[in-house]
């Protein structure tokens, strides 16, 4: 079984909760959404125009991966179920991450479960959002003023 039909098997086991407002990241969980932030960042920094660089842009794509067949099934599949459309892209991208993994294709130095803070929180039904150039993960906040560059990067 590859990373993608892990994940697969992951996700279809994940009854969605709405969102919760209420949700609190301990700071370890805020730590593991920053690396993840700091990583995605990074290969923004020097994707070179491949894809947006935006905060929520698929990394995947930052590196020139186009999904597979079986992917983009996969992901219509999962994203049916998904409400919120923040986590939605958080899918959706951890996904396409998941298939280029799966193909082989990681670059040196990056981690193949980028995306394991991100769907935790989102697992126990934390919201993602954007607002006023902060991305709030639950009732915490990381300063996204000047993406990609993070501050404390």
């Amino acid at each position: 079984m590859d990373s993608l039909e892990r994940l697969s098997d992951r996700l279809n086991n994940t009854p969605w909760p709405d969102v919760n407002q209420g949700c609190s990241p301990s700071s370890v969980e805020m730590e593991g959404v920053l690396r993840c932030l700091k990583a995605i960042a990074e290969l923004a920094r020097e994707g070179e125009g491949k894809a947006a660089q935006h905060v929520l842009a698929s990394p995947a794509r930052m590196l020139g991966h186009v999904p597979s067949a079986r992917a983009a099934n996969a992901i219509e599949r999962q994203t049916t179920g998904v409400v919120d459309a923040y986590a939605k892209v958080i899918v959706k991208n951890a996904m396409e991450w998941a298939d280029m993994v799966a193909e082989g294709k990681l670059p040196l130095g990056c981690s193949s479960d980028l995306f394991e803070p991100l769907l935790a929180l989102l697992e126990r039904g934390c919201h993602f959002r954007l607002s006023k150039g902060f991305l709030e993960v639950g009732d915490k906040a990381i300063p996204i003023h000047r993406w990609p560059i993070l501050s404390g990067a």
